[in-house]
Order: structure tokens, then C-alpha cells, then sequence
């Protein structure tokens, strides 16, 4: 076998390994990271009239166990993929229908190491209200499915 030959074929058995191996899947579903998502938490009576229980809005992230922190406290909770959200960063978009103080727009924003909640009120500023640091710094929160 010619010198040209033999340095080919070692390139060909090379590239063949290379070509046959693949990445592999994480080993456990912590592994694709953690996630978080908002959610109303009502008071269980459904028919709610004046004066009744409100909504709470929370913040659940699931980092191998459930972290609840409770965001604001609305009279009506709207969610839903047409109201934005369901990118990398923007997890989730959801509108509070509240008070002065709870009123307004909160987005989910997932960052490395942090997940963060930003209320936007009515024709207002957008402000943090909250920032969830992650156990991984590097680790970026993924939305609930």
C-alpha cells in the first residue's frame, strides 16, 4: 500500500468514527434545567362576587423540588400563549386585573442563573418585582410544558 493510499485510509477510518459518534442525551430530566412558570392560585370558590377571595399570582420554579413565592394578589388572572411569551427568555407573559399596586402586565424572564418577574403597570414603566436566583449560575430556567 502507497504511503498516499495508507494516509487516506486513516483519514477515511477517522472521519468514520468521528461521523458515528453522537451527543448523548442527559442522563436525568434536572438535567435540561430547571423550570418556571407563573400560576393563580385561587381561593377555591370559583364564583367569586365583591368582596370575595382574590387570585394570588405565583412564581413556582422547580429546581428538584417546587419554589413557590407569591407575586401579587389580582382579582382576575389571564393567561395564555397569545398574550406573549414562549421564547428562550420570555418564558411567559400573564395580566393581573388588580389594584394600583398589583394591576398590570408580569413577564417571566428566564437569564442565566436567575429567573426574573417584571410588572409593567398600565401605561407605567417596567420594574422587577422579583429575582429567583438559581442553584447553577450558568443554568437557564426553561417554561413549564
Amino acid at each position: 500500500m502507497s504511503p498516499r493510499r495508507f494516509a487516506l485510509a486513516g483519514l477515511a477510518t477517522l472521519m468514520l468514527g468521528a461521523c458515528s459518534t453522537s451527543p448523548k442525551a442527559p442522563a436525568t430530566a434536572e438535567a435540561t434545567g430547571p423550570v418556571a412558570y407563573l400560576a393563580p392560585k385561587t381561593s377555591g370558590n370559583t364564583l367569586r362576587g365583591p368582596g370575595s377571595g382574590r387570585a394570588v399570582l405565583e412564581l413556582h420554579v422547580i429546581e428538584g423540588r417546587d419554589h413557590v413565592k407569591q407575586i401579587a394578589q389580582c382579582d382576575q388572572i389571564y393567561t395564555g400563549a397569545a398574550l406573549g411569551g414562549g421564547t428562550a427568555r420570555e418564558l411567559q407573559v400573564v395580566l393581573c386585573d388588580g389594584d394600583f399596586n398589583n394591576d398590570g402586565e408580569y413577564s417571566l424572564i428566564s437569564e442565566p442563573g436567575v429567573v426574573i418577574v417584571r410588572r409593567k403597570p398600565d401605561g407605567g414603566i417596567p420594574y422587577t418585582v422579583l429575582e429567583y436566583r438559581l442553584r447553577d449560575t450558568q443554568a437557564r430556567a426553561i417554561a413549564k410544558r
